[in-house]
C-alpha cells in the first residue's frame, strides 16, 4: 500500500491536466505530455497511468459544470436585484414606461412568458385547468395602468378561483372600460 497522495503534487497534475485539455489534447496525448515534460508519480517514478489522467478529466469537468451553474446563477441573481432595484425606482418616481420596460427585462430573463397552468381540485377528481398566456406586446396588458393591471390580476385570480369571488369578472376590452368608467365617475 502506498503512502496517503501529497495534495500539492495532486493539485499541479490536475492544474497541467487542466490546461492540456483545454488545448484539446486527447486523455492519451496528456498522458504522453506529461511524461515528456517529466511530470511523474513520485511513488512509482513512472508517468501517471491514463486512469489516473482519466479521473483526473472527469474531476474537472464537474468542477467546470458546477462552476457555470454557480456563475450563471449567481449572474441572474445579480440582474435580478439590479432590476428590482430600478423598477423600485421607477415606481417611486412614476415611470410607468420604465416600469413596463423592466418588467419585460424580468420576463425575457426569467421566461416569465410562458403560459401558467393552474389546477384546480373540483368536487370528486375532477381537475380544472386554466392557462393564462400574453402574447409579447399584447396592448391589453402592456398599456394598462398599475390600477388597471391589479384589477386585471383580481379577475384572473378570482376566475381562477384563488382569490374570493366578490368582484366582478370582466374579460378583454371590457375590463379596461369598466375599470375606465369607475376611474372616471371617483374622478368627478
Amino acid at each position: 500500500m502506498g503512502r496517503p497522495p501529497n495534495t500539492a503534487i495532486v493539485a499541479a497534475r490536475r492544474q497541467k491536466v487542466a490546461q492540456l485539455l483545454l488545448r484539446g489534447l486527447t486523455q492519451r496525448e496528456i498522458e504522453r505530455a506529461l511524461a515528456t515534460q517529466k511530470i511523474f508519480n513520485p511513488d512509482t517514478r513512472k508517468p501517471w497511468s491514463l486512469g489516473t489522467i482519466n479521473a483526473d478529466v472527469k474531476l474537472m469537468e464537474e468542477v467546470w459544470r458546477q462552476e457555470a451553474i454557480r456563475s450563471l446563477a449567481d449572474r441572474k441573481a445579480r440582474v435580478a436585484a439590479e432590476l428590482e432595484y430600478l423598477r423600485r425606482t421607477a415606481w417611486a418616481e412614476g415611470d410607468l414606461e420604465l416600469v413596463r420596460k423592466l418588467l419585460k427585462d424580468e420576463r425575457d430573463m426569467f421566461g416569465l412568458d410562458e403560459p401558467i397552468e393552474v389546477s384546480l381540485r373540483a368536487s370528486g377528481s375532477v381537475d380544472v385547468n386554466h392557462s393564462v398566456a400574453q402574447p409579447a406586446g399584447d396592448p391589453i396588458v402592456d398599456d394598462m395602468s398599475e390600477e388597471e393591471l391589479d384589477y386585471f390580476i383580481a379577475n384572473m385570480l378570482t376566475k381562477v378561483e384563488i382569490a374570493p369571488p366578490d368582484q366582478n369578472v370582466i374579460e378583454g376590452e371590457l375590463v379596461r372600460e369598466a375599470h375606465e368608467e369607475s376611474v372616471l365617475e371617483n374622478q368627478k
